[in-house]
């Protein structure tokens, strides 16, 4: 037949134990007695049944004292009601326990604590109560604590982030900085994970994963870079390390964090730079080397390796004075040498560099010293324009110039010479007419009357037509020779008259006073007169010479 009796339990047997030993009472007593702590025994109502010596050392009493309900009156006086309510805890619970502050007698304030539980004391049921003094345990406490405050305000005075979790990423502690800066207060996220603080799931899942590596691998894990909790804009620099407690066990994380948002920003900033400077320096459109003082070549730019045919490594395989012909290697030492000493940039000149193919080219060239922090000087950078073309254009243009000046020449003589003639045909003209001119004069007081009238109606005639054609022709040919003149003339001068504007340019042409008065047909005195007037309105000096003044103009 099966056996419905049920198991047998711990408590059935520690029971089963006490009962045992209740049968022993003078060695149960002796027991007690012989305790290191005090031992109250007292029935189901609270009354003391039984209580070791300790208990009259604990408290000051006497062993006369045998009145037990004083004894407890004494023991907890005003503290009855938490007696009393301990008895009925222990009824419903099996045990309880409850710290009281105690006058002992004829000493300071004690502070005990009191752990209850049922048990057997002669067959019967009862509470037995271990009374143990705690006093110095608590001024230990209290000195902890005291000493936790301090240093408390001195970790909340640390303007580093300090903060503690626990195993399963939920946080124990903040500091005052962590508060300031992330806006979370202690008692808002004691407790909570970052999963439950962000909406950042991928921050937050790396987060816990530099914790479980610190906590799993018992080594700290120091500068993480990562977003702050509550600004994705703000950036902190982390350390973590493990939270042992007293025993050595890992039971969570440390953490030390500091903003590093200027220098990641300035760090962002900086990159950009590099690669702005990078993205500048690859597609610039003349060549740029940069080079060690002693020429060993660091880096190059695309137009540089183009121009001179090497590629990026093979540049690096060469040395910045090898890239010209011997006879510029002082003056490129010298060059570099003299920036040094001066702290400025190199000189700019025109020199000769080497094709991978042998072939010379033209190029011009500026440098510059790079210092470091210290201002000691470093590098030295290039910057190489090809002048190549420049150079052919410049000897083309040159030649075209040649031909053009000689064109010009050979043009200007031409025309010099025809004006030459037109001057020389227009005195020629000019002497014939005065000539007829005069015949007819004579003619005049010879003949009659009335044929002098026909007469002079001729020479006049004549001398208004004979020159209006061959000057036109005269004054175009001298503006193809000299362009410029009339409009200089004008724009320095004005308030000129036409007729002064014509002897302007007789005396640029190097014509006499007489060759103008022939052309003319006006006296000498009326030349060397308009010649007076003209030297006044230019605010020319009488001793100046207007031909060499014309000349020059």
């Amino acid at each position: 037949m099966q056996n419905d009796q049920k198991p047998e339990t711990k408590v059935d047997q520690l029971e089963n134990l006490l009962r045992k030993l209740t049968q022993n009472q003078v060695e149960f007593h002796h027991l007690l007695q012989k305790a290191s702590y005090a031992v109250l025994i007292t029935d189901l109502d609270g009354k003391l049944i039984f209580c070791n010596e300790k208990v009259y050392h604990f408290f000051g009493f006497e062993p006369s004292d045998t009145n037990r309900d004083l004894i407890i009156s004494k023991i907890f006086g005003k503290h009855d009601s938490k007696w009393k309510n301990q008895i009925k805890t222990v009824l419903t619970n099996g045990a309880s326990g409850m710290e009281l502050t105690l006058d002992k007698k004829n000493s300071k304030v004690t502070e005990i604590i009191v752990n209850t539980h049922q048990s057997f004391y002669d067959g019967k049921r009862c509470f037995i109560s271990f009374l143990h003094d705690i006093s110095n345990q608590k001024l230990i406490e209290k000195g902890l604590k005291n000493e936790f405050q301090k240093n408390l305000l001195i970790v909340d005075s640390v303007p580093a982030m300090i903060f503690i979790k626990d195993k399963e990423n939920r946080f124990c502690w903040v500091n005052k900085a962590f508060e300031e800066q992330t806006g979370f207060k202690n008692e808002n996220i004691v407790n909570k994970s970052m999963f439950e603080l962000t909406q950042n799931s991928v921050s937050a899942a790396e987060d816990w994963k530099d914790d479980l590596e610190v906590i799993e691998s018992g080594y700290a894990k120091r500068n993480i870079i990562e977003p702050l909790i509550s600004d994705k804009h703000r950036w902190i620099l982390t350390d973590k390390i493990p939270y042992r407690n007293s025993d050595g066990e890992i039971i969570g994380i440390i953490g030390f964090s500091i903003d590093i948002s200027e220098r990641k920003h300035a760090e962002e900033e900086l990159l950009r730079s590099e690669k702005m400077f990078r993205m500048l320096f690859e597609t610039a459109p003349d060549g740029i080397i940069l080079s060690t003082l002693n020429g060993e070549i660091l880096s190059t730019n695309n137009a540089i390796e183009t121009l001179l045919g090497y590629s990026a490594e093979e540049m690096k395989a060469l040395n910045y004075f090898r890239l010209t012909p011997a006879k510029w290697h002082k003056l490129q030492r010298e060059r570099i040498n003299n920036a040094i000493k001066k702290v400025e940039n190199v000189a700019p000149v025109e020199l000769e560099f080497i094709r991978s193919d042998r072939k010379i080219i033209p190029v011009f060239v500026t440098g510059w010293i790079i210092f470091n922090e210290d201002g000691k000087p470093i590098q030295f950078g290039t910057y190489v324009k090809d002048l190549s073309i420049a150079k052919k254009a410049e000897r083309l243009e040159n030649s075209l110039l040649q031909k053009e000046k000689e064109q010009l020449e050979k043009d200007l003589d031409s025309k010099t010479r025809e004006l030459n003639l037109k001057i020389a045909k227009l005195i020629e003209i000019n002497a014939l007419v005065r000539e007829v001119i005069s015949s007819l004069e004579i003619i005049l007081s010879i003949d009659p009357k009335e044929k002098n009238k026909e007469i002079k109606l001729v020479i006049s005639e004549l001398m208004n037509h004979t020159n209006d054609d061959l000057w036109q022709q005269l004054e175009l040919t001298f503006g193809q020779i000299h362009q410029s003149f009339y409009n200089k003339i004008v724009k320095q001068f004005p308030n000129l008259t036409r007729n002064e504007k014509r002897l302007c340019a007789f005396l640029k042409m190097n014509l006499s006073t007489k060759d103008i008065s022939s052309i003319t047909h006006q006296t000498i005195r009326s030349i060397e007169v308009a010649r007076a007037r003209l030297r006044i309105k230019m605010n020319l000096d009488r001793s100046e010479s207007l031909m060499k003044y014309f000349s020059e103009f």
